[in-house]
């Protein structure tokens, strides 16, 4: 099987999958500097499907899966600053 396929049996439970959306206030961001590295460390969390965030707004836009991870998780992990 080639790299990044997916098989039948991955697809059907991903499509039966649901998806939640967080959006979390992040506090404390100074450039996009800042903005890219909290999005790269949320995207690397197990069962985050997509990350985005706002510098103006100062707010984390987080799509997940509820079944591989939790709102609890997800506003820790967004509050760590040693993020690498």
């Amino acid at each position: 099987m080639a790299t990044g396929s997916v098989t039948h049996a991955e697809s059907s439970i991903a499509a039966a999958s649901p998806v939640a959306e967080l959006e979390l206030p992040i506090a404390g961001m100074t450039c996009a500097s800042c903005v890219n590295r909290i999005e790269r460390f949320l995207r690397k969390s197990d069962g985050v499907e997509s990350a985005s965030v706002n510098l103006a707004t100062e707010i984390a836009t987080i799509r997940y899966l509820p079944e591989r991870t939790g709102r609890m998780e997800l506003a820790a992990r967004s509050r760590r600053r040693d993020m690498t």
